[in-house]
């Protein structure tokens, strides 16, 4: 599971370091994607295929048309990436873009996946005002 959050800096070859913590949860593959809310979600190879695409199975070519957009965008969105056994990789420049990342970022555990943003996106969604509570309350209670 991934919990908390950590201030990090991309290199100059804009390579992410794993926090330690949670060096070989992901297995041997790492599979980055376009996230909500302008982030980029990190995934190991077991939460990627239960989360997304065994979603996807039953989604042919001809079916629910927001279901085959959906299925499209985030395959085509998605990128599997090895370490380079410092427990840094690449992230891409097309994600890099998607969540305005330049140089700061902050690590954010969700649970089953991580969560990679600009620090300055982390900074506003976390800190603006929201309705913490009434959102604990949904997930407690389950609606």
């Amino acid at each position: 599971m991934f919990f908390g959050s950590q201030h990090h800096q991309l290199d100059a070859k804009n390579r992410f370091r794993v926090p330690s913590k949670y060096r070989g949860k992901f297995g041997d593959v790492i599979y980055l994607t376009r996230g909500s809310d302008k982030c980029i979600y990190v995934f190991g190879e077991e939460s990627v295929k239960e989360l997304l695409f065994d979603r996807f199975k039953d989604v042919g070519i001809i079916g629910n048309k927001n279901l085959i957009e959906a299925k499209r965008l985030i395959s085509a969105n998605t990128f599997d990436v090895t370490d380079d056994g410092q427990g840094r990789f690449i992230l891409p420049e097309a994600l890099l873009k998607h969540a305005a990342i330049t140089k700061n970022i902050v690590s954010v555990g969700a649970g089953n996946w991580l969560e990679i943003w600009g620090e300055e996106a982390w900074e506003e969604y976390n800190n603006k005002k929201n309705n913490y509570d009434e959102l604990i309350e949904a997930l407690v209670i389950g609606e």
